[in-house]
């Protein structure tokens, strides 16, 4: 039985990262709407490029651990709060290691990165903080030593 609720939770684990990558899709459309709004259609780069910077960033920022809590906290994951800004920042240090590895990495390498390896991260997560424990605690005090 308790292999079982590990599994359950590194799969809730798995919808939390779920929804980090999620997260992480909107601040890029995000970061694009903005850019676009502001640099007439990308017509002048070098400042559309520093304003999706900023915005997606920015959006990233507040979208990727929030959406990360809310995701573990719907799930009931125990310690949501760690799940969320432990993920997010595992999974940043992951994917810029896997990304720096090579100069040029291809489209399949970032997709992997990007996508997979915050689903990983949190489902190892979901399945670390699985403490749910199946015996019952006595309420009753300790006998005393004599």
């Amino acid at each position: 039985m308790r292999n079982r609720s590990v599994l359950l939770d590194a799969v809730r684990g798995a919808l939390t990262g779920a929804a980090v990558v999620a997260g992480g899709y909107v601040a890029y459309l995000f970061g694009d709407w903005y850019a676009r709004g502001t640099s007439n259609n990308y017509t002048n780069s070098a400042d559309a490029l520093g304003d999706f910077a900023v915005a997606f960033l920015f959006a990233a920022f507040v979208l990727c651990p929030a959406g990360a809590y809310l995701a573990a906290w719907l799930c009931h994951l125990r310690r949501p709060l760690l799940i969320a800004i432990g993920g997010n920042i595992l999974s940043v240090v992951a994917i810029v290691s896997v990304l720096s590895r090579s100069p040029n990495p291809s489209l399949s390498l970032r997709l992997v990165a990007e996508i997979a390896v915050p689903i990983v991260i949190f489902a190892i997560l979901g399945a670390a903080f699985s403490t749910r424990s199946t015996r019952e605690v006595s309420a009753s005090p300790a006998a005393p030593r004599g």
